[in-house]
């Protein structure tokens, strides 16, 4: 489930990867941000990532865009996506309930010539 926004990656022969209300890989196992990480859509043929995107499923709210050709010669990039969530636990059944979520955090990480790591990273609310 999206909760208010969804992933987006676009790669150098066209094909864009959008994340569905589902959020499942359409090259394997894992959800969309897995086929973003794993690189399967390089490796099915579409070529390199150019953006990596955090598109709001509504008008309301900021588009996040990565240009990622400005990282192919870096060590290592990496996309960064998580969201923080909030829950309700019952402790009597141990069941969770009110799920729901603050906030997602987009971006990206790559290692500089010293091997230090960079990051770049916002939060979305």
């Amino acid at each position: 489930m999206p909760f208010g926004y969804l992933l987006e990656a676009e790669y150098e022969h066209g094909y864009i990867l959008k994340e569905s209300f589902f959020d499942v890989n359409p090259f394997g196992e894992g959800n969309t941000f897995t086929a973003i990480l794993n690189d399967d859509a390089e490796k099915a043929g579409h070529g390199r990532m150019v953006r990596f995107s955090l598109i709001p499923m509504t008008s309301k709210g900021r588009r996040y865009d990565v240009d990622w050709q400005k990282l192919w010669n870096a060590d290592n990039p990496r996309p960064i996506y998580y969201r923080k969530m909030s829950h309700t636990l019952n402790l009597d059944t141990n069941e969770t309930s009110g799920q729901q979520c603050l906030s997602h955090h987009f971006g990206f990480q790559y290692n500089d010539k010293e091997g230090n790591n960079v990051q770049e990273v916002v939060e979305c609310s």
